[in-house]
């Protein structure tokens, strides 16, 4: 930058938080079939200190007072958060598509949508963050092994985003994954599906206890018209022990083996905003702010959001002093590290 010709080019810091890595993600469903699936770690959540493997259980915490509902029940499971969704259609057109000019201009007149699923999925994460530091604290102390989320893309796409927290004194929780949606659908399927099977047996349990309540006769309750063993009442067995006794296959668990490599960086607290200045003439108390923002995730090359925007803004200040109104007003470059240009924009109209 100084070489360019700025001046006063330096690192603005602002407080951030720690820092966070990850090396390596491999999940695979184990039982009852065995399959990789795709899924990324949500930043600032912890890894898992190699290979660890837990049953699924489906979960439905909205608030803290959903809690109490899974106390006790949640040791060494691994969660899945959301519900499965609908995937898009295929007539809504391509997963990507390249556009041409047209559309390009056609694009900058897109109006945001409302209400729809993308708006609901934005107002549950908003409920979900609010609830995030209580959530990450109970689901540590009950021990939960992970935490799995569906991802808002299809077609294999994982939009991944932070999680955990940012700061030392906070609890980041368990391992946080976001997965494929189309995994993620199976996953809950696999898991819904032995449901009937535990309803059953504890519908099973309550005609026992309901017997025992009406037994007046000296005779077992659990015996049938002839006296027959309860392991041979009419109905069949109702625990898992049981069904093997009798050769029925009991209902196999949903297990998936998680490994995540990841790392918080707490050496420096802070992050950087790159700030320079190109004098200008004769209209020099003037200023033009033009930057973009590094706000990449370790799902993607940052190429997007916005690498794309910080080098077509370098560019142009590089070619600035070729052209004759750089004279004619001062320019600040910032390439932020944050979207909000509020705090230069104060700053400017203090002065």
């Amino acid at each position: 930058m100084i070489e360019w010709g700025f001046d006063n080019a330096h690192l603005e810091p602002f407080e951030f938080g720690r820092g966070w890595s990850f090396s390596r993600t491999a999940i695979h469903l184990v039982e009852p079939m065995q399959m990789p699936l795709i899924a990324l770690p949500e930043a600032w959540t912890p890894g898992t200190d190699g290979p660890v493997r837990g049953e699924l259980l489906k979960v439905d915490i909205e608030s803290e007072e959903d809690f109490e509902d899974y106390r006790g029940k949640l040791r060494a499971k691994v969660l899945l958060m959301d519900d499965a969704r609908d995937l898009r259609e295929s007539s809504n057109g391509p997963v990507t598509q390249r556009y041409d000019e047209e559309d390009l201009e056609e694009r900058m007149q897109f109006q945001m949508p409302g209400d729809g699923p993308d708006e609901a999925r934005r107002r549950r994460f908003r409920k979900r963050w609010r609830l995030r530091q209580k959530l990450n604290e109970f689901l540590s102390e009950e021990g939960v092994l992970a935490v799995l989320e569906i991802s808002s893309r299809d077609s294999g796409l994982v939009r991944v985003g932070g999680g955990g927290s940012r700061w030392p004194d906070e609890n980041p929780g368990p391992p946080s994954l976001v997965v494929a949606a189309e995994h993620y659908n199976k996953l809950v399927r696999l898991v819904e599906a032995r449901k009937p099977e535990e309803e059953e047996g504890k519908r099973a349990g309550e005609d026992d206890a309901g017997e025992d309540d009406e037994a007046d006769d000296g005779r077992d309750p659990h015996a049938g018209a002839h006296g027959s063993s309860p392991e041979t009442v009419d109905g069949g067995p109702n625990d898992e022990a049981e069904k093997e006794q009798e050769g029925e296959e009991p209902a196999e668990p949903v297990v998936v083996e998680i490994d995540v490599g990841a790392r918080f960086h707490d050496e420096d607290l802070h992050a950087y905003n790159t700030v320079a200045e190109l004098p200008g003439g004769d209209l020099g108390h003037q200023v033009i702010l033009a930057g973009g923002h590094l706000d990449s995730w370790h799902g993607g090359t940052g190429a997007t959001d916005n690498g794309a925007s910080c080098v077509v803004v370098m560019e142009a200040l590089r070619k600035l002093d070729r052209v004759a109104c750089i004279r004619f007003a001062s320019v600040y470059r910032s390439f932020s590290d944050v979207e909000d240009f509020s705090g230069a924009i104060r700053e400017v109209r203090e002065k």
